[in-house]
């Protein structure tokens, strides 16, 4: 067990700097970790959520939900200008999304390297339930598509 969780987050970071493009996914919250990457050898930073917050200078925001497809397309563009070894950042994000695997395999297809850090719920815990924060009419876009790769 760690006795610094946002240490461990830093060290994780460490290990994938330097870093042409550094995309934190769901940083308005907790925009310390872009900002530890922007001042430690990150050349581009990248902020994506589906709310803007308050980010250092030199740290680009797009507002995105990570449950839709485009953000593939949108990445893809988005690194044509920033081209080299991208580190995606994926801190406290995959409990609270809609197809949580559907969105890991998205954004892991726009990275090269990850730093990759959710929080576990203990077992034989209380009984937890997953409430998405994702419009009804909407849910069926952001259910997980038959990839032909296991059950």
């Amino acid at each position: 067990m760690f006795k610094d969780i946002h240490q461990a987050k830093y060290d994780l970071i460490d290990k994938g700097l330097p870093s042409d493009l550094v995309i934190d996914f769901g940083s308005t919250f907790r925009p310390r970790y872009i900002e530890y990457a922007s001042k430690n050898g990150a050349k581009n930073c990248l902020s994506i959520d589906y709310q803007k917050g308050d980010f250092p200078k030199g740290v680009e925001f797009e507002q995105m939900d990570f449950s839709k497809d485009r953000i593939v397309q949108f990445l893809d563009l988005y690194r044509t200008k920033a081209p080299g070894k991208c580190l995606g950042l994926m801190y406290d994000i995959l409990l609270h999304q809609y197809g949580p695997l559907h969105v890991l395999r998205n954004l892991l297809s726009t990275v090269d390297h990850v730093c990759l850090g959710n929080p576990v719920l203990k077992e034989g815990g209380d009984p937890c339930v997953f409430l998405p924060s994702v419009p009804e009419d909407e849910q069926g876009e952001c259910t997980p598509q038959p990839t032909g790769y296991g059950v």
